[in-house]
Order: structure tokens, then C-alpha cells, then sequence
């Protein structure tokens, strides 16, 4: 497989923050306090454009199922708990 082809499938599996915001049922301006907090991995596209990865996504909704069942929090709560 080449460069660009790695490059392509990998496009494919990107989201945009308006994309992540709505699969996470959480606001924009929640996920850049979870980005900024470092809760979240992103990729930077460009200097404007934010990305995040669907792997990165679905780790992060499994590592918050799990400590929000352990809690009884929902995750909005937990978000701007922390």
C-alpha cells in the first residue's frame, strides 16, 4: 500500500468537531474543554482545521461508559466536573 493510499483510508475515518460534538451528544464548546484538558486525542489538520480520529473517539466513549457506570454520572456532568 502506498503513502497515499495509507493517507486516503485515513481520511476516511476523520470527523470533524461538528461530527464528534454530535456522535458524542455533547457541545463544541464542551469538546474543546475536553481537548483542552487533554481528555480527547485530536489531529490538526491545518492551523483552522481539527479532526479527530473515529478510533480515538471510540476509545474515548469506551473509557467513559466505563468510569460513568462505575459513577452513575452523566457524562455531561462528568465533562464539566473535571
Amino acid at each position: 500500500m502506498t503513502n497515499l493510499q495509507t493517507f486516503n483510508q485515513d481520511m476516511t475515518r476523520l470527523l470533524s468537531k461538528q461530527q464528534t460534538a454530535e456522535r458524542l451528544g455533547i457541545s463544541i464548546s464542551t469538546l474543546d474543554r475536553l481537548m483542552n484538558a487533554n481528555k480527547i486525542n485530536f489531529v490538526r489538520v491545518s492551523l483552522r482545521r481539527i479532526c479527530f480520529r473515529t478510533e480515538d473517539i471510540t476509545e474515548y466513549e469506551l473509557r467513559n461508559s466505563n468510569s460513568l457506570e462505575a459513577n452513575g454520572t452523566h457524562e455531561n456532568e462528568s465533562v464539566l466536573a473535571a
